[in-house]
């Protein structure tokens, strides 16, 4: 047979190829894509696994959010000084679950040694963010010996919007060992809270759930007889 007569049967097989290689062309567009919707929802399974894990463990502690509860501090003379649990001392909000609009409350239990003196005098603050020039959510202070125990509970809401933390409930209780006497300050004289016009709360700015942390100081002025305060109680839990 003639070159000529090999023509047609190389054409259709050209032809042939050229259609095979249209649809391996075509079929490897489609896995591209396949595979790019793929990888998205392995992003998107991922992130939901992570967000259930974190609910998962949510449920597992209960309405806890965080907790750095054994924090202590000593000899803090005529300063005062961050407790902490570990080398921190700073109790954060964590990002999930979305905390916006939600209540929740901070808890506050400490006790203090009693140093055997009548003249020292206890301050302690609770403070909205990570260090001693924070502002000022609640103090208490005792004079004489404090041997006892003080307690905060604060109802609080954040509000992503407006970009505030508010304070909804305080409640607060200092008793004085050496005295035996219990003391419940008002709100008006522990609290420190930003009002507004005809007293309306304005709450403190607070741009993110991020920035939803809280420290707190210890400060005696004996220096005779160190001692030591300790939180058995300083966490975070959904209401």
């Amino acid at each position: 047979m003639s070159d000529a007569g090999w023509q047609p049967a190389v054409d259709n097989l050209q032809t042939q190829i050229n259609s095979l290689n249209s649809e391996v062309s075509l079929l490897s567009g489609q896995e591209t894509s396949q595979a790019t919707e793929l990888s998205l929802l392995a992003t998107q399974v991922a992130s939901l696994q992570t967000e259930v894990s974190a609910i998962q463990q949510q449920v597992s502690r209960g309405n806890l959010l965080a907790d750095l509860s054994g924090v202590s501090v000593s000899n803090a003379f005529d300063a005062p000084v961050l407790l902490s649990l570990n080398g921190n001392s700073v109790l954060s909000m964590p990002i999930s679950p979305n905390m916006d609009g939600r209540p929740f409350r901070i808890t506050v239990l400490g006790r203090m040694s009693d140093d055997n003196s009548n003249n020292t005098n206890f301050y302690g603050t609770l403070l909205l963010g990570n260090s001693l020039s924070s502002p000022a959510l609640v103090t208490s202070s005792g004079p004489g010996s404090t041997g006892g125990l003080f307690f905060y509970e604060l109802d609080c809401f954040w509000d992503s919007v407006l970009q505030r933390l508010f304070l909804l409930q305080v409640n607060e209780f200092l008793q004085q060992g050496n005295i035996g006497g219990n003391t419940t300050a008002a709100i008006s004289n522990s609290v420190s809270v930003p009002v507004g016009a005809a007293g309306s709360q304005l709450g403190f700015p607070v741009a993110s759930q991020s920035a939803l942390q809280f420290v707190f100081s210890g400060q005696w002025n004996n220096t005779s007889n160190p001692v030591s305060l300790t939180l058995s109680q300083f966490k975070l839990s959904l209401i």
